[in-house]
């Protein structure tokens, strides 16, 4: 078998596409449109949006977005990823209700599966990695905002989610320049720097619509759909039809509420700038609201009107060095 074939294959929007996969069993519904709304669900998560959650298109800005681990089965240990509850909130004792922290035990267990994380990333062979750094630096933040900042309930549980998102791109990024980087890059060989099991491994995978990044994710054993129109169908050999996995089958859509959370981002599936949305919507929990920009000035000066454009260009050409002294 060959990139270009199928293992499953199945026909989507109407009859105008086909997905198929060399290397995986089921087929998920791509994430298609270029009027698609990031925003939060109940879970806390971006839905299909979410590259933590399903498969996304390949973006060559974000290569390790793929390299995500799936959330194992309900039998296998995944301790990073929870939703924290009311049982995982201690308020504080004082004069605020409704105003506490992450439970510590819960806290300790989430510090103690970054600290080997942390010192895997500080290693030197990253050290020109700045999306690396720019995590690291994150993490150790959301860290201490867990630690040592009340919150209401909300916010807590909102901080925990994004910490929780920052250490599996972390792990994903650094999984992706130790083991998968060297075949992905398509001018090196095709063996990765540490040996993989032979077979597909369980991370989140990609869609793509170029053969040639197709057949580079095939080679390193990742998970990858190819989205071609339903012209080429003569040209594909696809095993067996697949039925569409759905999002609403395995996360929630709907939106968060309690409060409602805005759209953050409106455009196409595969632009980076939703991805870089996502990256400010996590730095957002380590601001605060800026007044510089919110608030009007008091003062009880009037200030002089403001000089026309005119007038200012004209002053800057009378008064401009002679370019013949230069």
């Amino acid at each position: 078998m060959v990139s270009s074939d199928g293992l499953v294959g199945a026909v989507i929007c109407d009859g105008e596409y086909i997905v198929t996969s060399p290397n995986a069993n089921t087929i998920y519904n791509p994430p298609l449109g270029g009027d698609r709304s990031l925003f939060l669900r109940t879970n806390l998560r971006f839905g299909d949006d979410d590259p933590l959650q399903w498969p996304q298109p390949w973006v060559p800005e974000y290569p390790h977005l793929p390299c995500i681990s799936l959330v194992p089965r309900q039998t296998e240990p995944f301790p990073v990823m929870w939703m924290p509850d009311r049982h995982d909130f201690v308020e504080d004792r004082g004069i605020l209700t409704g105003i506490g922290k992450l439970n510590p035990s819960r806290f300790f267990g989430l510090q103690l599966l970054c600290i080997p994380l942390r010192e895997r990333a500080v290693q030197s062979k990253f050290s020109k990695e700045l999306l690396v750094s720019q995590l690291i630096v994150t993490l150790e933040n959301l860290l201490h905002r867990l630690e040592f900042i009340s919150t209401n309930f909300r916010q807590m549980q909102l901080t925990v989610r994004e910490t929780q998102r920052i250490f599996v791109e972390l792990t994903a990024l650094l999984d992706y320049y130790d083991y998968f980087r060297p075949v992905l890059l398509l001018n090196e060989p095709s063996t990765p720097t540490r040996k993989y099991p032979p077979t597909t491994v369980r991370v989140m995978g990609v869609f793509t619509t170029d053969l040639t990044v197709c057949d580079a994710f095939f080679r390193a054993g990742i998970p990858v759909w190819l989205v071609r129109p339903f012209s080429a169908l003569s040209s594909m050999r696809v095993k067996a039809l697949a039925r569409v996995q759905t999002p609403g089958d395995l996360t929630p859509l709907d939106p968060a509420t309690r409060p409602s959370h805005p759209t953050i981002y409106c455009g196409s599936g595969d632009h980076i700038d939703k991805y870089r949305a996502i990256a400010r919507h996590v730095q957002h929990y380590l601001q605060y609201p800026n007044p510089f920009r919110s608030i009007r000035a008091e003062t009880s000066i009037v200030p002089p009107p403001r000089e026309e454009s005119s007038k200012r260009e004209a002053r800057r050409q009378l008064y401009s060095p002679c370019r013949f002294l230069l």
